[in-house]
């Protein structure tokens, strides 16, 4: 993991894994754990999404 950030139930992880990047997207509610997970690419790509999604994030 890179990067992490905590937003209530939601965590947002960008990771690396085998020299390719994710954000990786974690809900949790009551016994329920979501997960989703953007495709794998490159690092400026991910790391292009993860300031989208921080940025925009309340």
């Amino acid at each position: 993991m890179r990067k992490f950030v905590v937003r209530g139930d939601v965590e947002l992880e960008l990771c690396a894994e085998g020299g390719h990047y994710v954000v990786r997207r974690t809900e949790r509610k009551g016994d329920q754990v979501v997960m989703t997970e953007t495709a794998r690419g490159r690092r400026r790509d991910a790391e292009a999404v993860w300031l989208k999604i921080v940025q925009d994030s309340p």
